[in-house]
């Protein structure tokens, strides 16, 4: 498939999300670490799948620390939130662009999301770098500009 195909099939992706609900209110970036002194971590970083394997992962961690243990395996079809991986000139540290709804209240601020990002992620998910996130509200009537971001952005 051609990287604009894919994206526009990643468009078209969000747009049904959209439409079936889904409103993200916070838009975060976070780094995974470059394996600093490991090869066997570095080749991690450049293989799809277990960088895919990573993110499944602190999606689980994310709603885990969000909807309790087991609960938000049981929420409804519609996205809770789109996650894209984002490689730079670094190959071996890809970031993470993520747009998520609201949070129920307790978890809704951007305290609480910095300082799971930040401290809580990295220390559960070893492939996570410590005060690499950055978490900024999504305006409304911007969500468009930025699933746009997100879908061009594709590296895969």
């Amino acid at each position: 498939m051609k990287l604009q195909q894919l994206i526009e099939a990643n468009e078209e992706m969000l747009q049904r999300q959209l439409q079936r609900g889904f409103l993200p209110a916070w838009y975060v970036v976070y780094h995974l670490n470059d394996g600093f002194n490991s090869r066997y971590q570095q080749q991690r970083r450049i293989d799809d799948n277990e960088v895919r394997k990573d993110i499944a992962f602190h999606k689980h961690t994310l709603y885990q620390w969000v909807y309790g243990q087991r609960r938000w395996a049981k929420l409804s079809n519609r996205a809770r939130s789109v996650w894209s991986i984002e490689y730079g000139r670094n190959k071996e540290r890809p970031h993470i662009n993520m747009l998520i709804e609201a949070l129920p209240a307790e978890f809704d601020e951007h305290k609480r999301l910095e300082d799971f990002f930040n401290l809580t992620l990295p220390l559960r998910a070893k492939s996570v770098l410590f005060d690499s996130s950055h978490i900024q509200p999504v305006i409304p009537t911007t969500e468009m500009k930025l699933l746009r971001y997100v879908c061009k952005e594709t590296g895969l």
